[in-house]
């Protein structure tokens, strides 16, 4: 299986490079953001630096690659993640992709791949993910998330995450998310949630972050994956 998810991105990004004379940005973005846990464990704030961007070879298309750097607080645990996106568009709106990526944090790695589809209905977008790992110990995860434009400034919304990893590291995620643009393609956009370990008491969370989009679109058709992401912060 993970031959298969790991050909079938590398399948569409090479697809695309056939069509390479027409490629161009479609959506980039670049983001700055800050978290942490509202309890005892104040070691376990988040800062992380990120950005992506999205290259179009046809309107049927893409290619996405994402980049991440995160700080761990009072842990002095530094990480990055790295991940490379194949997306086709089978009509305007949806997208469907398959990705591989790598989370590296306190010198070790974890890799992961998978698949993940959205949907842009105007007001309103959705978009979810499954993804697997077996870089030490197996782990699943899946998530959902979307939001809605209250306003052409203003838009609400809300993500799940759950993890299901190896003895006693399953956990899950679930916020609720606003948004506010500015001008000149820069937005403002908080996070308040609750995230809930094995072993661990269930604890609140609140982030924050700013992030500048180009392109002609609104930024990239999907958002960062893998375990960093899915730890509290934005």
């Amino acid at each position: 299986m993970k031959h298969y998810m790991i050909g079938l991105a590398a399948a569409l990004a090479v697809a695309t490079a056939g069509a390479a004379g027409a490629a161009e940005v479609s959506g980039a973005n670049v983001g700055v953001s800050y978290s942490g846990l509202t309890g005892s464990s104040n070691d376990a704030t988040k800062l992380t630096a990120n950005g992506s961007m999205e290259v179009a070879f046809s309107p049927a298309f893409s290619v996405q690659g994402d980049m991440a750097y995160n700080h761990f607080g009072d842990t002095g645990w530094d990480g990055s993640m790295f991940g490379l996106h194949g997306i086709y568009h089978p009509m305007m709106g949806t997208s469907l992709g398959a990705f591989v990526g790598r989370d590296r944090v306190d010198g070790s790695n974890l890799n992961f791949y998978g698949l993940e589809a959205g949907r842009d209905m105007g007001l309103m977008n959705v978009q979810g993910y499954i993804w697997h790992t077996n870089s030490d110990d197996d782990g699943t995860a899946v998530g959902l998330s979307g939001d809605y434009a209250l306003s052409n400034q203003f838009s609400v919304g809300g993500r799940l995450d759950v993890f299901n990893g190896p003895s006693s590291a399953d956990f899950n995620r679930i916020g609720v998310t606003g948004t506010y643009k500015m001008t000149s393609g820069y937005s403002v956009y908080g996070e308040v949630g609750r995230l809930d370990a094995d072993n661990a008491d269930a604890e609140g969370y609140l982030g924050l972050g700013v992030r500048a989009t180009f392109g002609p679109g609104t930024g990239t058709s999907f958002a960062q994956r893998g375990l960093l992401d899915m730890l509290p912060g934005l």
